[in-house]
């Protein structure tokens, strides 16, 4: 009897090792899949960090060109526009001149007319 408690013993004492030792096998296979899974998360997040700093700074870039365009653009139009009114001006003023004579030539001829009315 003293024979098939030892036996029994040895025998629970072997499957609580081989219980032991799955558990721990366990324990450590899980450590790598989690932390190689963390491992790979942060990657995708530094990449998209990376991504989407790059595509910031390509859309900064495409925003600083166009403003820069569209300045240049607005001082194009300004200056032609500002040509086309000098021009405008000078055409008036001359005009304006011009008529100015034609009045004193008109005031001319009526103070003649007079005359010759007087006469």
């Amino acid at each position: 009897m003293n024979n098939i408690i030892i036996i029994v013993a040895l025998i629970l004492v072997v499957i609580n090792l081989i219980a032991f030792y799955f558990i721990y096998r366990r324990m450590n296979e899980k450590k790598p899949d989690e932390s190689t899974g963390l491992q790979l998360l942060l990657q995708q997040i530094n990449e998209l960090g990376r991504t989407v700093d790059s595509r910031i700074t390509d859309m900064s870039k495409s925003v600083e060109n166009k403003l820069g365009d569209s300045h240049k653009q607005m001082q194009d139009t300004v200056r032609h526009q500002t040509g086309e009114s000098f021009k405008l001006l000078k055409d008036v003023t001359e005009r304006l001149v011009m008529l100015d004579e034609t009045n004193k030539q008109v005031i001319g001829f009526t103070d003649q007319l007079q005359n010759l009315q007087d006469i």
